[in-house]
């Protein structure tokens, strides 16, 4: 017994004994203490679930905050820092790949069975995706910069050419409306271009405007598809383009004032985009309607009182004044083409006609002499400016229009003896004496007429102001309309439409019949 139980130095058995007994005590109540500790701190351990809902991290390691418990934050940072060094703890935390599956109590925690290495691959397999995903997000911001920038330099640059652009157009649009608002295809026009209907006698006045201040001397339909344009020349100097159907009542549509004194005649071109002018400032003009510049102008020695187009050649156009006719070349200006003379005076040319495919030209003219006007209508070989004929018409009254047949068989004459005489185109130009169109009067007037295109209706002017129209074939006149002027100066078939006639008069009034 004594070999078992150690001595204490200075002390009896029993003393020695008490000893042993309290260590003995002291030593079972620390292990009881510090077993119970170990249980309790096992318990906690198993029994601690992450049960707050994973937001920026897939597996859910670095939200864990539940919360309520400090403890239980605790084991969620313990178990964040064993990831980031690479160990695993022991306790199976973690969450389903799909957490969105609710029931009564809140959230239901899956398991999942992945080793540690496979989850720490796993790991750095994100924070790679986040790294590139951060770096692809500086691009994406950097480049959205640029484009915000470039974006308002181009909307700044777009401001900048579209003020120009209305700046520009502001200051263009007086000259381009112009351009624009009469070289189109009238509606009125366009169903009948290609049409052949018969012309028929007008009804009634059904247009009348008036923009000159002096006597109209000539008015001009232009042709086929612009036809709805209609140019006149007035004693006051100036040469008007005129829509004739304008919806907006503005007709005049151009202004053309390069003339300095009154202007005889007005003629369109081939294409209808330009206008031959005359008159007695001895010039003759040629202008640009669209823009209403000159383009030439030639000098004669006395009054131009008429000008002709070259219906072949549209390069060049013909002029009349005193004992002379002249041709010209627009390719070169101020140089006379062809001058056409006569060994004897013939006077003052008052129309001009082109005739047999523009080979004869055909000139009326106000000499009389010895009770006969064996000068007064003249034929002219185009060529060489050889006279063909001068006693084509051997009455005692000048001539003052000229007007071909459509079929170019025949051409007519407005006498001053009160009718219009009827010729033939082939030599000898003879008159046909069985046939004149009578019932209006000339009276000194220099009175026009015109032939309908389909050649079965003439009408003649009066200066009785009255408009006349006769049956073509039989020369019988069918009626009557009063301008209301004192003389009915000029009148036009319209060269589309059927029942369409234009008249000026000596107030400076036109007039559109149908």
């Amino acid at each position: 017994m004594s070999s078992l139980v150690p001595s204490y130095e200075g002390s009896s058995d029993e003393e020695g004994v008490d000893k042993i007994r309290s260590t003995l005590e002291e030593d079972k109540e620390k292990w009881t203490q510090k077993e119970k500790t170990n249980v309790e701190i096992k318990n906690k351990s198993q029994q601690t679930t992450c049960r707050s809902r994973p937001r920026s991290n897939f597996f859910g390691l670095n939200d864990c905050s539940s919360g309520s418990d400090d403890e239980s934050n605790n084991v969620c940072n313990e178990m964040n820092t064993c990831v980031k060094d690479g160990s695993v703890p022991e306790s199976e935390f973690w969450l389903s790949d799909n957490p969105k599956h609710f029931d009564t109590g809140g959230w239901k925690d899956h398991r999942i069975d992945q080793s540690p290495s496979e989850i720490v691959n796993d790991i750095s397999i994100i924070n790679a995706s986040q790294t590139k995903y951060a770096k692809m997000s500086e691009n994406i911001s950097t480049l959205s910069k640029v484009t915000h920038s470039n974006i308002t330099k181009s909307k700044h640059l777009y401001k900048s050419f579209g003020s120009y652009k209305s700046q520009n157009i502001s200051h263009s649009m007086k000259n381009d409306v112009k351009k624009k608002s009469f070289y189109f295809v009238h509606h009125k026009i366009g169903p009948h271009l290609h049409g052949h209907s018969d012309y028929k006698l007008p009804k009634k006045q059904q247009y009348c405007f008036d923009g000159h201040t002096g006597t109209i001397n000539r008015i001009c339909w232009n042709k086929g598809q612009f036809s709805h344009l209609l140019a006149s020349a007035s004693m006051d100097g100036c040469v008007k383009i005129w829509n004739a159907f304008s919806s907006t009542q503005n007709y005049c549509v151009q202004t053309l004032t390069s003339h300095n004194k009154a202007v005889k005649e007005a003629v369109w071109n081939q294409d209808g985009r330009k206008v031959l002018s005359c008159g007695y400032d001895t010039t003759a003009k040629l202008h640009d309607v669209e823009t209403g510049k000159q383009l030439m102008s030639v000098n004669h020695d006395s009054c131009v009182s008429t000008i002709k187009q070259h219906p072949v050649n549209t390069n060049c156009f013909v002029t009349g004044s005193n004992n002379h006719i002249h041709m010209w070349d627009t390719r070169s200006p101020g140089e006379l083409s062809q001058i056409y003379t006569y060994k004897d005076k013939f006077g003052q040319v008052q129309d001009l006609l082109f005739i047999n495919h523009a080979e004869q030209l055909v000139s009326c003219n106000d000499m009389v002499s010895r009770n006969m006007s064996d000068r007064n209508i003249m034929c002219w070989d185009v060529k060489t400016g050889v006279v063909l004929s001068n006693q084509v018409y051997q009455e005692k009254y000048t001539c003052t229009r000229l007007r071909l047949q459509p079929d170019g068989a025949r051409f007519t004459a407005q006498s001053s003896g009160g009718y219009v005489a009827l010729f033939s185109t082939t030599r000898p130009y003879k008159m046909t004496r069985h046939k004149r169109y009578e019932g209006h009067k000339v009276l000194g007037y220099n009175i026009g007429h015109d032939i309908s295109p389909d050649g079965s209706l003439l009408v003649s002017g009066s200066s009785t102001g009255k408009m006349h129209l006769y049956d073509y074939n039989s020369s019988k006149l069918l009626k009557t309309f009063s301008s209301g002027s004192d003389v009915c100066l000029d009148v036009t078939f319209h060269p589309v439409l059927h029942s369409t006639i234009a008249t000026c008069d000596w107030n400076g009034n036109i007039s559109i019949w149908q």
